[in-house]
């Protein structure tokens, strides 16, 4: 039995390398997905300055029909700056929360969301812990904007939850941990694997099968969770 037999889904940040395993995950469980990247012309960033309805003016092609489930993964994911340099980039990392509020807000509104719809936000290990330093004793480390802003996404994700709960229209969250492909260089990712009590990293597709879940019926009465599916990491 296809799990999202007939399900639409509505992804930002779509051609990304993990968002890009997730649609095929979907296909396979009988589901379709509408795509929103900035290598589409749908960008999902909304800079403090730029009117609500000006942003989704530039969106509103894309959405065209009713969706049975939201993953919000855009993200701007920065390389290691120097502290002091990255001040600008605030812009582009907050204006990406506020697109993806923008965006929730108008498809509450325009009863974009099918009874029963699942919005899952994408946040991090670092939605749940700070950076360790041990890690980054030689390196340049991500900027605080990217810590923050995974905080943040919980914050998001946990006022909907209360706000659509009595509607049926939940909000989770996955908090991914780093996988393998994206590791710099073989120092770095041995640094990392010993920090983590499964001993190693995951891969892209690591987390279809938790997608697919929170995407399906069989999550219906979970709303306003945090799942963290990062080889045990945060729990030390």
């Amino acid at each position: 039995m296809q799990l999202l037999k007939d399900k639409r889904i509505l992804i930002t940040g779509s051609e990304g390398k993990l968002a890009t395993q997730w649609k095929n995950a979907i296909a396979n469980e009988g589901g379709s997905v509408v795509g929103l990247d900035i290598s589409n012309d749908a960008n999902i960033t909304c800079p403090l300055g730029m009117q609500p309805g000006m942003f989704i003016h530039c969106l509103r092609k894309n959405i065209t029909t009713t969706f049975d489930g939201v993953i919000l993964a855009a993200a701007y994911n920065p390389p290691p700056t120097v502290p002091g340099s990255e001040y600008d980039d605030w812009t582009s990392q907050m204006g990406i929360l506020r697109g993806h509020n923008i965006l929730l807000d108008w498809l509450i509104s325009k009863e974009k969301l099918n009874a029963n719809s699942s919005i899952v936000m994408i946040g991090s290990d670092l939605s749940i812990t700070g950076p360790d330093p041990k890690l980054y004793e030689d390196r340049i480390m991500k900027p605080a904007h990217y810590t923050v802003v995974k905080h943040a996404t919980l914050g998001l994700m946990r006022h909907y939850a209360t706000l659509l709960a009595g509607r049926h229209i939940r909000f989770n969250c996955l908090c991914p941990g780093a996988i393998n492909e994206s590791m710099p260089d073989e120092e770095f990712k041995n640094r990392l694997i010993n920090k983590i009590p499964m001993n190693e990293l995951a891969s892209s597709d690591t987390y279809n099968g938790h997608i697919v879940h929170l995407l399906s019926e069989g999550s219906k009465y979970m709303t306003g969770a945090t799942i963290v599916v990062d080889g045990g990491r945060t729990t030390i």
